[in-house]
């Protein structure tokens, strides 16, 4: 994203840019409802409870380990599939594990 402004003392349309993308990133990081801190750490607490490592978990379901801790930190929406196994590899429900999926699929009918 360019900011398409004119040249501000010296300072080029591509820093703008830069700067304009660093604040909207900043923004929706700083976005994430509590409800999904919530299930971020559901999440994780149902993995530590199972007693599996990260690692393991991701291995298990076939996804990399960086992949998970992105779950887990709330900065990548977990796909159904991947809940799925998820879950199924902790040994709970997926409402359980992911309850904001579901509060989503209800509101939508």
């Amino acid at each position: 994203m360019i900011i398409k402004s004119k040249e501000v003392e010296g300072v080029s349309n591509v820093a703008l840019g830069n700067v304009a993308q660093k604040i909207l990133s900043s923004t929706i990081n700083n976005i994430l409802s509590k409800e999904v801190k919530q299930v971020v750490t559901e999440l994780k607490i149902q993995r530590e409870r199972a007693g599996i490592r990260a690692w393991r978990l991701a291995n298990l379901c076939g996804i990399s380990s960086s992949l998970l801790s992105l779950y887990e930190t709330g900065r990548k929406r977990v796909p159904a599939d991947v809940r799925y196994k998820l879950a199924s590899q902790l040994g709970i429900s997926v409402d359980v594990c992911f309850p904001e999926y579901t509060k989503e699929a209800l509101n939508g009918l």
